[in-house]
């Protein structure tokens, strides 16, 4: 009668592992980089932490950091997710946070705002993603810790639209 129990028990702790992954993975980046102190709400964590913060989450992904650390400049120069007063930094076209996720209908949006920490989550994810498109080229043999191998889905971080083409720019030239 025991086992069968202790095996639902563990079965349980499995399953919801695997569906609130994001707890997990939150707390892991979050520990790695606790020597810089805890994160406060609405308040931007000091440049080493969030470099801590990227670094960790883009080596969690099988991302480059470079390649994470450049997304996060060219979306939002000075790294911050908040304004002078507390609020979450969001762009004339919606982009939200460090990260600047635009229409990303399958994250929570309050958390996209308030929570740094699942920005730059939410931000790996959907670079990662962008990597796992089969229409994008790949440089062949070459894998996801090549460097080199990001080019095409960085330039598709934002969509593939002609604005973010290197080909065809916003002109269409």
């Amino acid at each position: 009668m025991k086992i069968p129990l202790m095996k639902i028990g563990a079965l349980t702790c499995l399953t919801l592992g695997l569906f609130n992954g994001q707890a997990f993975a939150e707390s892991g980046i979050t520990n790695a980089c606790s020597s810089f102190g805890e994160i406060q709400p609405n308040e931007n964590p000091s440049h080493k932490q969030i470099n801590c913060l990227l670094t960790n989450a883009a080596i969690e992904a099988e991302i480059p950091p470079e390649v994470v650390k450049a997304v996060a400049t060219q979306e939002n120069g000075d790294w911050r997710q908040f304004n002078e007063d507390g609020k979450p930094i969001i762009s004339d076209d919606g982009g939200i946070g460090l990260m600047q996720l635009t229409n990303k209908s399958g994250y929570d949006q309050k958390n996209l705002e308030n929570d740094i920490v699942y920005n730059i989550g939410a931000g790996v994810e959907v670079l990662s993603g962008m990597y796992s498109r089969r229409d994008l080229p790949k440089i062949k043999g070459a894998g996801r810790r090549v460097i080199e191998n990001w080019y095409f889905p960085v330039m598709a971080y934002n969509g593939t639209k002609p604005v973010n083409s290197p080909l065809y720019q916003e002109k269409g030239k």
